[in-house]
């Protein structure tokens, strides 16, 4: 069972009284709505993993490890890439948050479009994130 307590100094609105309202609350609502239509949307951006190639050196972010990963679109991503020896940007700038060892400190890379590097000795222990712009 339900019990609703109306408070004595509540009021009950006259027909004019709730037209007068409604008109408020339409007006109110119509301005929100037209706002909603004039600003332009912007993009989304959406850093996500992508089928690499069978070539070396394609457009996409790739991390080479024993495998080789591809990454493409604008944006952050955060990632656990172990075993890193090379890094190629693709047609991407980039930069990259990475370990060299367990424990160390977190250390960015960045890269201009077209270029690698390289750590062969020893490989990043692990590549954090990654950000593509």
């Amino acid at each position: 069972m339900i019990i609703m307590m109306v408070p004595k100094t509540a009021k009950v609105l006259k027909g004019e009284t709730v037209k007068t309202l409604f008109r408020g609350v339409l007006g109110a609502a119509a301005a929100a709505l037209t706002v909603l239509v004039t600003v332009p949307a912007t993009p989304a951006y959406a850093t996500n993993a992508v089928r690499c190639p069978s070539w070396v050196g394609s457009e996409y972010l790739e991390f080479h490890n024993s495998d080789k990963l591809c990454f493409a679109n604008g944006g952050s991503l955060s990632v656990a890439i172990y075993g890193v020896h090379t890094v190629w940007s693709g047609n991407n700038r980039v930069r990259y948050a990475f370990q060299r060892h367990i424990g160390g400190p977190v250390e960015w890379g960045q890269i201009d479009r077209r270029n690698a590097a390289a750590y062969h000795s020893p490989a990043i222990h692990q590549v954090t994130a990654i950000q593509i712009y």
